[in-house]
């Protein structure tokens, strides 16, 4: 029945073990807090004296460092005077509160009535007068509700009995041996979260008996425990994911930029922490490679790309995160060469009076090279019939009778460019 105590059992892999507590006696009482022993002695030889053969005593002892409870093992072994009443009993117990704590007597067994989060195995040797042997699980502060009859263990024999309690995370279970006969025992179990009944993953341990009218020695000969704490792996480190696929917000351009956007995601870094490099992986032949607004930094999620020439390109981002693991993401963009700009000739010229001057204009893309195809031209100038006049298609003037200042403009696909001519004396 006591194959379910050992503790290498206990699943280790995520949880590190540390024995905090080991008092083969108590020899040195170093590290523990007793409470309602006013000025009586504590310890009785090497042993502690949890109740001193008197009536009506409430009294508690702990040891004064919390310690990890979301899986442990604690050993104790204890004996109940035989020449005694034998009432009324002790725990084992664990609580989220101050060293100070200290319940009621009598059937409160020290535990009872405390107010402060609390669980307990208890012991009770009273059992309302008929001084059975009777154990019991409790919480919160709880008078023990000790009713499970402990069989074969007699409580009032005066032998001393190895109690074994352990916590796997799910179950709590206390198992008892009589140390003399030792074919004596006595398992209980309970489930229970106990961080969650706590409420911490860090709890301060200990021990609580009372009498009430009758009376009894109670004493604590040893006691370990070796609690564990969950470990928390560091996660693996993963390529960050693309949460946003990389894009344009004009996939097809007639101007001389646009704006490219991608977003990860990753397991270990926030987005504040992934860096952003795009690079260019396709270029129009003979194409300046274009220029990004910002790159390499987490602010370059979102850019602004520079084109110097028509033509398709391609582009990557990669996404990096602070393990220098990283994801790509790509996308095209098609630049269409887009009449932006008219040009006139001749510039800066005169002309006499009725005199003939041939004008031509020429459309230029948004990179200021010529357009390949040349739209239909429609020519006009500024002023009225005696300053001159122009052929809207051949882009032919000729002048008036009056000099001055003349305005000769071209327009195609609605745009206007000018130029100026200055009609003279013949």
């Amino acid at each position: 029945m006591l194959n379910c105590l050992n503790v290498e059992s206990l699943e280790r892999r995520t949880f590190l073990s540390t024995a905090q507590i080991n008092f083969a006696n108590f020899s040195d009482t170093t590290h523990l807090v007793e409470n309602g022993y006013g000025n009586d002695k504590v310890v009785i030889g090497d042993k502690l004296r949890l109740t001193d053969n008197e009536f009506h005593q409430a009294r508690s002892i702990w040891y004064d460092q919390a310690v990890p409870i979301e899986k442990f093992r604690a050993d104790f072994s204890f004996r109940v005077g035989a020449n005694t009443d034998g009432a009324d009993g002790l725990t084992f117990a664990l609580i989220n509160g101050p060293t100070n704590t200290l319940g009621a007597d009598g059937r409160g067994l020290g535990f009872g009535n405390i107010n402060v989060p609390s669980e307990a195995v208890a012991f009770n040797q009273f059992n309302f007068g008929k001084f059975g042997s009777k154990f019991g699980f409790a919480s919160n502060g709880e008078t023990p509700p000790t009713k499970e009859k402990m069989k074969s263990i007699d409580l009032h024999s005066g032998h001393v009995f190895k109690v074994t309690v352990t916590y796997n995370g799910t179950e709590m279970t206390a198992a008892v041996v009589d140390a003399t006969t030792r074919s004596k025992t006595f398992v209980s179990t309970q489930k229970i979260n106990l961080v969650d009944a706590l409420g911490t993953t860090d709890a301060i341990v200990g021990f609580t008996a009372g009498t009430g009218n009758n009376r009894a020695s109670q004493e604590i000969l040893s006691w370990s425990y070796a609690g564990e704490r969950a470990v928390v792996a560091a996660p693996v480190p993963t390529n960050p994911a693309v949460a946003l696929v990389a894009s344009a917000t004009r996939p097809t351009v007639r101007t001389r930029s646009t704006t490219l956007s991608v977003l990860g995601a990753d397991s270990i870094d926030p987005e504040s922490k992934l860096t952003y490099m795009w690079e260019a992986t396709q270029l129009p032949n003979g194409a300046k490679a274009p220029a990004f607004s910002q790159n390499g930094t987490n602010d370059a999620s979102v850019t602004n790309v520079r084109f110097y020439k028509e033509g398709t390109y391609g582009f990557r981002a990669t996404i990096t995160n602070s393990a220098g693991l990283s994801s790509t993401s790509d996308v095209t963009v098609r630049v269409i060469s887009t009449g932006t700009y008219i040009g006139m000739e001749p510039h800066t010229q005169e002309v006499t009076t009725h005199g003939r001057m041939n004008f031509s204009a020429t459309m230029y893309d948004q990179f200021r090279r010529v357009m390949k195809t040349q739209p239909t031209f429609e020519y006009s100038v500024s002023g009225g019939p005696e300053t001159g006049a122009i052929n809207p298609v051949t882009g032919v003037f000729k002048a008036g009778r009056d000099t001055g200042h003349v305005d000769i403009a071209a327009s195609a696909l609605g745009l206007t460019g000018t130029v100026g001519v200055t009609v003279i004396p013949e």
